[in-house]
């Protein structure tokens, strides 16, 4: 296996340089190119869309594609290393970024890998994929809700058990592995890694146990759409922590904004879900509505979100995932918008499904779906009513993500990621509380 070491202040020519990793020509062009190209024999890396599984290089098999804008450094002198483990990037002498999305249900979970994501990009880190909570104390891993493929169009990628099985012992060995907590939580004695669940149930799923902790007073929200500050807070993050001495960042705190910031919304249209999924859901589409068009909405009701709304209402101004739909700070959050009466929801079921001419209606609750109310409502414009009600939330997800039109609630972290994925399609929402 032959390994190439630049300085990238001399670049390589912007073209993309195809050859066989295994040639002559491969190194006489580097070597010809670059006075100060190395061949040496330690680890390298290049960026995983350029480079193919190690079986090919040794069998000679597809090309590899180098290109110089694929290649970055945190000091100036980076490693390339020719050739990976089947299906399995690279490693990442960048480094890598790891959490727990331990707050909240699949919504919060959601809003986190947004600002994970962000996180990752900004320090140009690869992001760990951490597995999924259903419980409290039981994961699933990223792929069985997930593609990859899609995020690595996006940043850098991997997922935990790969990297852990590939480069767990050798890049973030025992004895070696810290945490990482802003400092007011290590002030106050909470920065304890694997202190109750869900967080010691993630780590154990890791067979992680860790060394010490180490605090940082750095802004770990960014806003992807602010260049000045991505530099900025990249530089500071840097020089804290360079790669050689902090390989992972396994962060105790989630990195980024929770709700999600304005500028890193686009995130979500790389994040896809897997295709036995999606075939489930066009099942379930083709049973229940034989191709006709219809309305989802998300009803978030009960008892425990009746005392939210007691908490926000009239009082707040920003709350959970109110930002979807209030622009700014001005104006409390008002009672229609979090815990609409029966009245104003079937009054804004029917006026969406007269205005866009919709034959059925989808809902999605885990408490009362008023299934009676609707039908008696919509009874005089022949629309059948569906509480599917599956045992995964993940199926109601892409039915209203999928929908003709779809009204959510602007409070719930539920509702925003489908918010974000129909407005990464083009596709047409309200909230409660707001018109159609």
């Amino acid at each position: 296996m032959s390994y190439v070491q630049y300085h990238h202040s001399y670049s390589l020519p912007r073209h993309i340089l195809k050859l066989k990793p295994n040639s002559l020509g491969f190194l006489l062009v580097l070597l010809v190119s670059q006075s100060h190209v190395l061949v040496r024999s330690e680890f390298a890396e290049i960026n995983t869309k350029h480079i193919q599984s190690k079986q090919d290089v040794a069998n000679g098999g597809e090309d590899i594609l180098i290109q110089h804008d694929d290649i970055k450094s945190q000091s100036g002198l980076q490693t390339l290393k020719v050739g990976a483990t089947k299906g399995i990037p690279p490693l990442d002498t960048n480094g890598y970024i790891i959490f727990c999305p331990c707050m909240g249900r699949f919504g919060n979970q959601m809003e986190q890998m947004i600002g994970g994501l962000s996180f990752a990009k900004m320090l140009n880190r690869t992001l760990i994929l951490p597995p999924l909570r259903e419980d409290l104390s039981t994961f699933t891993t990223f792929t069985d809700w997930f593609q990859v493929d899609p995020i690595l169009e996006f940043h850098r990628v991997i997922k935990g058990e790969d990297f852990m099985q590939h480069y767990g012992e050798s890049y973030w060995p025992a004895g070696r592995r810290n945490g990482y907590c802003r400092d007011y939580v290590v002030d106050n004695n909470r920065c304890r890694m694997k202190y109750g669940l869900p967080h010691s149930a993630f780590w154990d799923y890791f067979n992680v146990d860790f060394d010490g902790v180490i605090s940082f007073d750095l802004i770990d929200e960014v806003d992807l759409s602010l260049e000045s500050e991505v530099k900025l807070l990249r530089k500071q993050w840097i020089e804290r922590f360079p790669s050689s001495e902090h390989p992972v960042l396994a962060m105790y705190n989630v990195p980024g904004s929770f709700p999600s910031l304005p500028g890193n919304k686009f995130i979500q249209k790389y994040i896809k879900w897997n295709s036995s999924l999606l075939a489930e859901a066009d099942k379930v589409k083709q049973m229940l509505f034989g191709g006709e068009k219809y309305l989802g909405i998300h009803l978030r009701v009960g008892e425990d979100w009746d005392r939210v709304c007691q908490t926000a209402v009239g009082v707040s101004s920003m709350y959970f995932a109110s930002p979807q739909c209030k622009s700014s700070n001005h104006g409390r959050i008002f009672q229609g918008m979090c815990y609409p009466s029966v009245q104003e929801i079937l009054d804004l079921t029917k006026e969406a499904i007269m205005t866009f001419d919709l034959r059925h209606l989808y809902i999605a609750s885990d408490d009362n779906p008023y299934k009676e109310d609707f039908k008696e409502t919509l009874h005089a414009l022949n629309v059948t009513v569906h509480h599917y009600n599956p045992t995964s939330p993940h199926l109601d997800l892409i039915m209203l993500g999928e929908a003709d039109y779809f009204i959510g609630n602007c409070i719930s972290t539920f509702t925003s990621f489908i918010k974000r994925e129909r407005d990464a399609r083009g596709r047409l929402s309200t909230f409660w509380g707001y018109p159609v």
